[in-house]
């Protein structure tokens, strides 16, 4: 290929900058243009090759995500920034190759929380690449986790300094620029604070100190279209802040529940709803991936172990309590608390407590009903709204004892009948053992009529379906209860 001057400008400024980069750097940044098997290179044919690729002279070559993981996997964004002024000054006409030198490569879990320019909300504040992840304190050390809190190779370390300066927590969200120091991937400036500039953040208040009042206002006010809709608004109604379980025997549709309640939540506006599915199949997880976000669905598998259950928990819990205590409404969908609680139960943190007969730890317990017992709605404005699944009657002395338990802190017990799903009648819910606390307080008053003649009129056998047929002809809780008179 005949380059022309621009790009022969481009070329020779490109080398010079690369040459004074240390091999490890060199690798890092050749594997994210594409350069095949930069681990093998020495240092000038691997220069060679990056700027073959960024003139178009060689094709990238596809990451691979097989093989052992590599040492260094984490881009120093200044590089990146750098090529690209490049380009800018020397060539900003020439027509390039298919590198990605321009932008940064979206977080694949590999690569760490690194954003594309062009895709960023941030790009009309910030004209550098931007960091962005959770706050996550291991062993002492505070660092960034991605989105989804998967391991990476690399951290990106903030000092305590930083901490302090602006009060970060552990559950944080949190976008920086950040640099190599000291061998160390390190944030240099903290931008926003659970997507608020640092300028516009306000002193907060602790999720523990915060004023907490009676969960009374309604979860789900707009787009009530299924009959799962306007169960859990006009009869068995949610509000925000509650605890909420749902427990049945096996196969009685606790899952398809939840993903019912997931499907409801994303149409409420201002409503920020997040699943939290352990020892899970695959194809609830897809389910769950077709309602809510990536990053708002958290997901173990059976191969995964107790220690990554656990984390997944917690991590997704720290980041709620932190949305809900700057105001806003959260709601955290567990499926389920059972597995939960035997991975807890596996754990080094549930060791030193007293073992109970049917098995669990003493300690167990404790964190199972804390997890439930964080929802809760704030005087001011905020709440944090917990709904989790557990099986009952299932002959496991363990899954006895953990529905006691919980069932003395939630608010909202929403059960569940085997002989209803077999009928096929969904929701499954058996309204005569469920019940909402404060119920009179959250439901309007033509609401409050339609509830009473269920209560009081639909006990004969066919109730549920009658009921379900109700819904489904309803349009407002006034046509309900018309309905319900007939």
């Amino acid at each position: 290929m005949t380059l022309n001057a621009s790009v022969n400008a481009f070329v020779y400024a490109c080398k010079e900058y690369l040459s004074k980069l240390d091999i490890g750097q060199l690798r890092a940044y050749g594997r994210h243009v594409g350069v095949l098997n930069p681990t093998e290179m020495n240092k000038e044919p691997l220069i060679d090759s990056i700027v073959r690729i960024l003139i178009g002279e060689s094709k990238p070559t596809k990451r691979s995500g097989r093989g052992a993981p590599v040492k260094n996997n984490c881009i120093n964004a200044e590089i990146i920034e750098k090529i690209a002024s490049l380009k800018e000054l020397h060539a900003p006409n020439a027509p390039m190759g298919e590198g990605i030198y321009f932008t940064v490569a979206p977080n694949d879990g590999k690569v760490v929380f690194v954003q594309s320019s062009s895709e960023s909300p941030l790009k009309s504040t910030f004209s550098r690449p931007v960091y962005r992840g959770q706050v996550t304190t291991q062993k002492g050390v505070t660092y960034l986790a991605p989105a989804k809190g998967d391991d990476s190779f690399e951290k990106l370390v903030i000092c305590v300094e930083l901490i302090r300066q602006y009060g970060l927590r552990e559950g944080d969200t949190v976008s920086c620029y950040a640099k190599h120091e000291q061998g160390k991937f390190v944030a240099t400036q903290i931008l926003t604070i659970n997507e608020k500039l640092v300028d516009e953040s306000s002193s907060r208040l602790r999720f523990e100190d915060a004023r907490v009042i009676k969960p009374i206002k309604k979860l789900f006010t707009e787009s009530l279209n299924s009959v799962t809709d306007k169960y859990f608004s006009w009869i068995l109604p949610i509000a925000k802040g509650q605890r909420g379980l749902v427990y049945s025997p096996p196969k009685a549709g606790k899952s398809r529940l939840l993903l019912d309640i997931a499907k409801t939540a994303a149409r409420q506006p201002n409503l920020q709803t997040y699943a939290i599915l352990v020892e899970q199949p695959p194809e609830a997880y897809s389910a769950f991936l077709s309602v809510l976000p990536s990053d708002n669905t958290f997901f173990s598998s059976y191969a995964d172990d107790a220690e990554k259950h656990v984390f997944n928990a917690d991590f997704l819990l720290k980041r709620a309590k932190r949305l809900a205590e700057a105001g806003e409404d959260v709601l955290i969908l567990v499926d389920s608390f059972s597995a939960l609680m035997r991975a807890y139960n596996e754990t080094e943190n549930s060791d030193g407590g007293k073992r109970l007969p049917c098995g669990i730890e003493s300690k167990t317990l404790y964190y199972v009903k804390n997890y439930l017992g964080s929802a809760r709605a704030f005087e001011k404005k905020g709440s944090l709204t917990i709904i989790g699944t557990v099986s009952s009657q299932t002959g496991d002395p363990m899954d006895d004892a953990l529905t006691a338990e919980l069932k003395l802190v939630a608010n909202l017990q929403i059960s569940l009948s085997r002989q209803l799903s077999m009928q096929r009648i969904f929701p499954a819910v058996d309204l005569f053992e469920s019940q909402s606390d404060n119920y009179e307080e959250i439901l309007s008053s033509k609401e409050r009529e339609a509830e009473a003649i269920v209560r009081e009129k639909f006990l004969e056998n066919g109730a549920a379906k009658r009921i379900v047929f109700a819904l489904e002809q309803s349009k407002t809780a006034d046509e309900l209860k018309s309905a319900l008179e007939k």
